[in-house]
């Protein structure tokens, strides 16, 4: 019932059902490996330079395509589990100093360094229910390097938080922003901490240094970490 068309240079291994009904066809240059049940009523076509390894389930009914140099992951708990959207914050923070050594009268610019905590402002112990899982949301620790710019604590630039996504189902979702071990002008300071709403759109950039800063809560709003 089956035809077999292997162009040159090519490695294939095949094993079709009796039942396959169409051509299985593999282009140049190509390593396979491909297994077609009961019931694959179109053909299979997969371009050059392309290494696979398939197995098609018994119902299948359209055309498996894949083009030149493509190479595929698939995440089945994306299917399984609804995803839970990110963002992106910046920051950049500079003080002003007064004229030290360089050349001119005018006040100098330093990079602030400090460490920086984005707390998610729910209840303690208040539990995100989606399908599929329970999810808490965990304060972030982050960093602003000796050049000022904020990284993650390994030092990825910008910061990646959970997004106000309607999978949430929340109202609102507040971040605090706190400040700790902050340096500059050669001694310890203090940067007052705020709060923002986090966006209800994922894969998005807010820059810290433009969003409405809300105040923050009473220090008793959250549970001790000792």
């Amino acid at each position: 019932m089956t035809a077999y068309n292997l162009d040159t240079t090519l490695a294939v291994t095949a094993t079709t059902s009796p039942d396959g009904g169409r051509t299985a066809t593999l282009d140049n240059t190509l390593g396979v490996t491909a297994a077609v049940s009961t019931g694959l009523d179109r053909a299979i076509g997969l371009s050059t330079s392309v290494g696979a390894n398939l197995s098609i389930g018994g119902t299948t009914q359209a055309a498996l395509g894949m083009g030149t140099n493509i190479p595929t992951a698939v995440d089945v708990s994306t299917a399984i589990y609804p995803t839970v959207g990110s963002f992106t914050v910046i920051l950049d923070l500079t003080a002003i100093t007064s004229d030290y050594t360089d050349e001119g009268v005018s006040p100098d610019r330093q990079p602030i360094s400090c460490f920086v905590t984005f707390t998610p402002r729910l209840r303690p112990g208040q539990t995100i229910w989606v399908p599929g899982m329970g999810i808490m949301l965990a304060p972030i620790k982050a960093r602003c390097d000796a050049d000022g710019i904020l990284r993650t604590i390994v030092g990825g630039t910008g910061v990646q938080l959970t997004a106000n996504t309607s999978v949430l189902e929340l109202d609102q979702l507040i971040y605090d922003v706190t400040f700790s071990s902050v340096i500059f002008n050669k001694q310890d300071q203090i940067i007052d901490g705020f709060g923002f709403i986090a966006p209800t759109t994922e894969n998005v950039t807010v820059d810290l240094s433009r969003v409405d800063k809300l105040p923050l809560p009473a220090p008793s709003w959250y549970p001790s970490s000792n």
